[in-house]
C-alpha cells in the first residue's frame, strides 16, 4: 500500500496513492509542477541555456532542486486540508 510510480505521460512521471482506497485511508493528492530546474542530469544544459531559460522566467532565475524539494515538502507537512491541487514552481513561468 502506498504511493507507487505510473507511466510517464509528457516526461512528467504521474504518481498514483495505490491501495489506500482499499484500506479504507483517505489519500491527499497533490501534483508538484516544476518548469525548468537546473539539476545537472541533463546534459547539454550549461551556462547559454541556463541564461537564455531565465531570460523567459520573471522571478529571472531558473529552478534549483531544493526550490521543488520544498513545495513538496509544503505539500507534505504544511498543506494537511489540501487536496486535489497542482503546486507550479517555475518562477511565474507559466503566467507569461
Amino acid at each position: 500500500m502506498g504511493f507507487e510510480r505510473c507511466d510517464r505521460l509528457d516526461g512528467r512521471v504521474a504518481v498514483i496513492a495505490g491501495g489506500a482506497g482499499a484500506i479504507g485511508a483517505v489519500a491527499a493528492i497533490m501534483t508538484v509542477s516544476p518548469g525548468v530546474v537546473d539539476t545537472g542530469f541533463v546534459p547539454g544544459r550549461g551556462p547559454d541555456f541556463n541564461a537564455r531559460a531565465a531570460a523567459t522566467i520573471p522571478l529571472g532565475r531558473i529552478g534549483s532542486a531544493e526550490d521543488v524539494a520544498v513545495a513538496i515538502e509544503a505539500c507534505i507537512t504544511q498543506l494537511r486540508f489540501a487536496t486535489g491541487h497542482r503546486i507550479v514552481v517555475d518562477g511565474g513561468r507559466h503566467l507569461r
